[in-house]
C-alpha cells in the first residue's frame, strides 16, 4: 500500500494554511481531505474506496 509521506503532508499543510489562514476548523478539514485524495490517487482508487478500507480496518 502506498502510502503520503511526511513531506507531503507538509506541502499540504503550508498550501492548506495559506488558502484558509484564519479558520483553523477549515484547515483540518481540507487537509484531510486533500490527504485521501492524494492517497487514493496514488493506489489508483476513490476516495471512497479508501475511506471504506479505514472503516472496514477500524
Amino acid at each position: 500500500m502506498t502510502e503520503v509521506d511526511e513531506a507531503e503532508i507538509e506541502e499540504i499543510r503550508r498550501e492548506v494554511m495559506e488558502d484558509f489562514p484564519d479558520d483553523p476548523a477549515l484547515q483540518q478539514v481540507h487537509m484531510a481531505r486533500r490527504i485521501l485524495a492524494l492517497e487514493a490517487q496514488k493506489q489508483g482508487k476513490t476516495v471512497g474506496e479508501i475511506s471504506r478500507s479505514i472503516v472496514e480496518k477500524s
